[in-house]
This record gives C-alpha cells, sequence and structure tokens, in this order.
C-alpha cells in the first residue's frame, strides 16, 4: 500500500551499490493512496485499489493505466484477479 497514490515496481534480484533496491519503474494514476495491488495469474496485468475510490488495471510492461473502473461510494481496500483473469 502506498500513501502518496504511486505504485513502484522493485527490482528484488538486483540491488545497487550501495545495497539498496531499485525501483524499476513508478505506475502514477491515483488521486489518493493505495489500499492494495494484486497482480493478475495470466497476464502481465496489476489491478489496484485506491482511497480515491476507484480500481486501476495497469499493464506492467508499458506501464500505463489501461481502464479506470469507477462507481464505488466509498475507498476500495481490496482487489483481487479470478485464477482465469478475466473478472476483478
Amino acid at each position: 500500500a502506498s500513501a502518496d497514490g504511486t505504485i513502484k515496481l522493485w527490482d528484488c534480484c538486483q540491488s545497487s551499490v550501495e545495497g539498496r533496491l531499485s525501483a524499476l519503474t513508478t505506475l502514477v494514476g491515483h488521486s489518493r493512496g493505495i489500499n492494495d495491488v494484486t497482480w493478475s495469474p495470466q497476464a502481465p496485468y496489476l489491478a489496484s485499489a485506491s482511497d480515491d475510490k476507484t480500481l486501476r488495471l495497469w499493464d506492467a510492461h508499458a506501464s500505463e493505466a489501461l481502464v479506470e473502473f469507477r462507481g464505488h461510494s466509498n475507498f476500495v481496500f481490496c482487489v483481487k484477479f479470478n485464477p482465469q483473469s478475466n473478472l476483478i
């Protein structure tokens, strides 16, 4: 989860000279904090749930939001793909 409304993808296999992990990319789009992120089991997609009352579907390779799902009347706390990745 992230209070700044961004999602960072980290390379957990490589570290910098200082021994720190380096972020591969930062996904920007939510206007409020992010409560949950989940990977699709079937495709290179992420879904995120936010206090801005939206879900977003992201292309992990292109580092861009594909769809913004609106309609919740309050914060969205969690998100999950079904096993076939055709439902969020």
